[in-house]
Formats: structure tokens, C-alpha cells, sequence
């Protein structure tokens, strides 16, 4: 049975090694884009989005020293194009940090080690991801988006942990009413 185990713990750890680089290569590729062929604001201008300008009209912010409106942007397009931009950050750093959680979960078994772990991984790849961006030509690195990355990072890591502690406690659950059969018998 243990070495049953220990290769289901292999597997798990090679194919969560193979889904995190995968992860870490995506942002790696979406960072050394230029901002136009990230731009989806041609794509927003083919639908009506009066009701939304109405809507958020009043709606204004400062994000890096920047102000975010709808004014500001020209329009609900770049405003709305902020948010999808912003969101991706915290959706591919979600990702990257349940990644990282589990794969050190599955390697250490040590809660705090791959809480640690993860922290570091996802905070060291979003302000490397930044420092990219930052001396990219047609990219603006800013601290802010760090901020941001890891934000993500920690709700991935969350689901992670919550999900590999449900799963332990259903483990020792099927194992407690293994116990109570046998001594039943």
C-alpha cells in the first residue's frame, strides 16, 4: 500500500510541476506582449455599451497615479478593458498560487512550509513578471500590480488549502470508520 502511495505522490507532484511551469510560461508570454495585441477595446466597441457609460458615468478612481474612469478612458471600452486587464492579474496569479500550494503541499505535507513556500514563489514571479514589464518597451511595470498578483496568489493558495484540508479530512474520516469496522468485527 505505501508504495502505492508514495508513486499516486509522484505522479501528483510531476503533473502539478508540469501545470505550474505551463502557468509560469502563460504569464511569461502575456507580459512580453505589446499592449495592442492585448488591446480589446475594438472588440468592446462592437457591442452597445450606452447603458454602461450611464450606469459607471459617476464612477472615477486613482489606480498607479492614474485616474480611471469612464471619462478619462474615452469611453466604456477602456474603462471596461482596466477591468478585464486588472482582473487577469488576480485570475493567472489565482492559478499560479493554487499551483504552488499544492505542489509543495504535495511534497511537504507541512502546512506552514507550503504557505511559506507559496508566498515566496508568487511574490518573487509577480515582481520578476513586473521588472519585465517595467524595461519592456510597450509595457508599464508598476508596483501596484504586484500588489495586485499577490492578492491572487493568496485567494489561489486559500482554495488550495481548503480544498487539500477537506480532502485530509475525508481521508481520516474513511480511515476512522476502517478502524471502527475492524474493531466491530
Amino acid at each position: 500500500m505505501k508504495t502505492k502511495q508514495v508513486k499516486i505522490s509522484s505522479m501528483s507532484s510531476i503533473l502539478l510541476l508540469c501545470l505550474l511551469l505551463i502557468c509560469g510560461v502563460v504569464i511569461y508570454y502575456l507580459s512580453s506582449q505589446p499592449y495592442e495585441a492585448q488591446n480589446i477595446r475594438p472588440f468592446l466597441s462592437n457591442f452597445n455599451l450606452t447603458w454602461f457609460e450611464v450606469l459607471f458615468a459617476s464612477v472615477s478612481f486613482t489606480y498607479a497615479g492614474t485616474v480611471i474612469s469612464i471619462e478619462a478612458y474615452g469611453g466604456a471600452e477602456g474603462f471596461i478593458e482596466f477591468f478585464v486587464r486588472k482582473g487577469a492579474h488576480v485570475i493567472v496569479f489565482a492559478v499560479l498560487g493554487f499551483l504552488t500550494y499544492s505542489l509543495a503541499h504535495v511534497l511537504s505535507k507541512k502546512r506552514s512550509i507550503a504557505f511559506i513556500m507559496t508566498l515566496l514563489v508568487v511574490s518573487g514571479y509577480a515582481a520578476f513578471d513586473e521588472w519585465r514589464q517595467f524595461h519592456h518597451p510597450d509595457r508599464r511595470g508598476i508596483y501596484q500590480d504586484v500588489i495586485l498578483d499577490i492578492f491572487g496568489g493568496i485567494i489561489g493558495l486559500s482554495i488550495s488549502y481548503f480544498y487539500w484540508r477537506r480532502k485530509e479530512v475525508k481521508k481520516e474520516k474513511v480511515a476512522k470508520n476502517i478502524v471502527k469496522q475492524r474493531n466491530s468485527a
